[in-house]
């Protein structure tokens, strides 16, 4: 096993930094690190955001059929696959990565209360599930999550109770607790919509799942181009100091590879490795993030957490309508007529 090397995780932010994947700003990343230059070379080339090349224009499908010519004129220069912004087609990110609206503003969600995204409440710092979850205790935690069938929202569907379950019984120490909200599957934001909308869910269900493991130790992967969502997690944070005191929160954005959307790629990332997948077993369950047991989950499957202590694994249950237990939020852009 890879010994941990306490600088090798800043090599990302220290490139972020320069601003460059030059020859010389490689050197002085080296330098500051103590990570050979031929590897820090190799990390560079392996994150497209680390390059600035100006304004990147969105190729997905949404942007490419609501794209004007201005867009249109750029396509050759700057084109970049889907951006996850497709319900403001045609979008562009400029030199600072900051989002660059083209096509209609204001995009909305209908304001009703029956929608995935409301079910659990208006966002909140009271944190009443988390003072739950530390009154009755790991157990009742993980019982919860199983009466209710919570499933991972990330695409594998895998049980939540078993994976926090597995963590929770290894030996090794310290354990972590990874929120995965690198999304960037083509049309796809549901997520970046939850980290806007509800980020005190996702707060409070990391910190339950952090005493649940015995953890204290949170990292928060966002997708780099989700500048504003990244923000919003950030000013929670901040409103939420002292709920929160207890965990040290390390916010980690990605930069570009769509890879580390990937559990084990996404641990290399974090470590200031390229992204490249890991051979399963062992699984992060076991050997996850700087070689210890790690808790990784979605953004919505954490932002569940909260509304199922406080109301109870059958109140989750009752909302199934498509074989999913529970409630999920779904994304939808383009032109759409809907029904409130």
């Amino acid at each position: 096993m890879e010994k941990h090397d306490a600088k090798r995780h800043e090599v990302l932010h220290h490139l972020e930094e320069e601003g460059s994947v030059s020859r010389e700003a490689i050197r002085r990343v080296s330098e500051k690190t103590g990570v050979p230059e031929a590897d820090v070379y190799g990390v560079a080339r392996f994150y497209d955001l680390l390059v600035r090349p100006g304004a990147r224009v969105c190729q997905g499908l949404s942007c490419l059929l609501a794209k004007g010519d201005l867009l249109g004129s750029l396509n050759n220069r700057h084109a970049v696959s889907c951006l996850g912004q497709c319900d403001r087609a045609p979008v562009s990110l400029d030199e600072t990565l900051n989002l660059a609206e083209c096509g209609p503003r204001g995009a909305i969600s209908p304001d009703n209360p029956k929608l995935p995204i409301n079910l659990a409440g208006a966002d909140s710092t009271n944190y009443e599930a988390l003072a739950l979850a530390r009154k009755n205790g790991a157990d009742w935690v993980i019982e919860s999550l199983k009466s209710a069938g919570l499933q991972g929202r990330g695409g594998a569907g895998f049980p939540a109770h078993f994976k926090w379950n597995a963590v929770r019984n290894e030996s090794a120490t310290p354990r972590y607790v990874i929120c995965n909200a690198d999304e960037a599957e083509p049309g796809t934001f549901k997520d970046r919509e939850v980290m806007l909308r509800r980020p005190h869910l996702i707060l409070e269900g990391l910190a339950i799942a952090a005493i649940t493991i015995d953890s204290s130790e949170i990292y928060i992967y966002t997708r780099g181009e989700f500048q504003a969502a990244a923000s919003s997690i950030e000013a929670a944070l901040l409103e939420a100091q002292t709920s929160l005191a207890d965990f040290n929160f390390h916010l980690i954005r990605g930069h570009g590879a769509y890879i580390c959307g990937e559990e084990t790629a996404l641990i290399e990332s974090i470590e200031g490795k390229r992204g490249m997948p890991r051979l399963k077993p062992p699984y992060p369950t076991q050997v996850g993030l700087f070689g210890k047991p790690t808790l990784m989950n979605n953004v919505e499957t954490l932002a569940c957490v909260p509304g199922i202590l406080k109301h109870g694994g059958q109140w989750f249950k009752d909302w199934e309508k498509t074989g999913l237990l529970g409630v999920e939020d779904k994304n939808g852009d383009g032109i759409i007529q809907y029904r409130a």
